[in-house]
């Protein structure tokens, strides 16, 4: 990894680690489905969730695809780290958990950007809309798209066949 790179993934993790550290006791993940709820009621703009993970470099005249941070004439995606709940290794970024819906009414969370304590990096974040409620599962609203659906997991129980 270049000092450059290295020096910019410690600015994201520190960013996020202030941030976000005080919101992560009202969150829980899910056990049935891949996504997060709120453990606690949250109120109103008061959760913000980042991305941390690994930082690869966008190719210049390029826009990037994905969670993209920014700054100083530089761009990052950023990719969330691997993780296997069955094994239990890896680790858990609640931001990559945020999951999509097509109906407006069910989203509570809404994709944003936050500046970086010097004010020169543009961070991607979401951050909650509106009061969530113990037990809600954290979405953004993502209208469909005929050429990609949106898949939602399902909260159901797959019933076994014998």
């Amino acid at each position: 990894m270049s000092n450059s790179k290295l020096n910019h993934a410690v600015l994201l993790y520190r960013h996020c680690q202030l941030r976000q550290a005080s919101c992560i006791d009202d969150l829980q993940f899910a056990k049935r489905f891949p996504g997060v709820l709120a453990k606690n009621p949250v109120a109103s703009g008061k959760l913000k969730l980042f991305p941390m993970g690994t930082l690869q470099p966008v190719k210049d005249g390029t826009k990037g695809t994905g969670h993209v941070m920014e700054g100083k004439g530089q761009k990052y995606t950023i990719s969330g780290p691997r993780c296997d709940l069955e094994g239990q290794e890896g680790a858990l970024v609640p931001f990559f958990w945020v999951k999509p819906t097509t109906e407006k009414a069910m989203a509570n969370m809404v994709a944003t950007t936050a500046k970086s304590e010097d004010g020169t990096w543009t961070i991607p974040c979401f951050k909650n809309s509106t009061k969530i409620e113990a037990g809600k599962q954290l979405l953004y609203y993502k209208p469909k798209d005929e050429d990609n659906p949106v898949e939602l997991p399902s909260t159901r129980k797959k019933q076994k066949t014998s």
